[in-house]
């Protein structure tokens, strides 16, 4: 910069103006200058700018992700859906910390809810998916029912719709009066011997 005086001497000035990265816009810099002097800022009060010490905001400080081979720029290393750390970032990755961090095949995410299939590893929250297909059956429901609980399209059988499998439901058809899986099919008020078999006449 140059400043011309009438009396025909002039001044000059070179400066830098430097641009600082912030990765994920919390409005603190992923790094500072060398030279930067935080209590001789003329625009901030001390201590200034202070470095980001999480540049991508997943909860997982940038020291800690280069020890664990993971990214500090990249909230998801490995792109399964679940944060390296324990915050979520909205539109990239469900809240971790994800336990296979360089892995994108796990943790397992059926029905893609943000909740892993199973606690294997997981140090949550979230805790694992109870409804691993997103079908509206529990996991432990199906299983018992012989149902796939990793396909929805693969429901077991509910008499009443109530979401309990016949299997496991106490009263499969809704009336509030079986017992022990006994049910009255030729309706006159006596259990049937077996579920779905009415009894004989005498």
């Amino acid at each position: 910069v140059w400043a011309n005086h009438s009396d025909g001497t002039s001044l000059s000035w070179d400066f830098t103006i430097e641009v600082l990265e912030d990765s994920d816009g919390d409005g603190s810099p992923d790094s500072l200058p060398a030279d930067y002097d935080g209590d001789n800022d003329s625009i901030r009060a001390p201590p200034g700018l202070t470095e980001d010490l999480d540049d991508d905001n997943d909860g997982m400080s940038d020291e800690d992700e280069i020890a664990n081979g993971t990214l500090p720029l990249n909230p998801d290393t490995d792109g399964d859906g679940f944060c390296d750390g324990i915050n979520a970032v909205p539109g990239v990755c469900f809240a971790g910390p994800d336990p296979y961090p360089n892995d994108p095949n796990m943790p397992l995410d059926t029905d893609g809810d943000g909740l892993p299939d199973d606690d294997s590893g997981w140090t949550g929250p979230p805790y694992a998916d109870e409804d691993d297909d997103n079908d509206g059956f529990p996991d432990v429901s199906e299983d018992a029912c012989g149902s796939d609980s990793l396909d929805a399209n693969s429901i077991p059988d509910d008499m009443d719709g109530d979401t309990i499998c016949d299997g496991d439901d106490d009263d499969i058809d809704a009336d509030a009066d079986d017992r022990a899986g006994l049910i009255s099919n030729d309706l006159d008020g006596e259990e049937d011997i077996l579920p779905g078999i009415p009894e004989e006449d005498e």
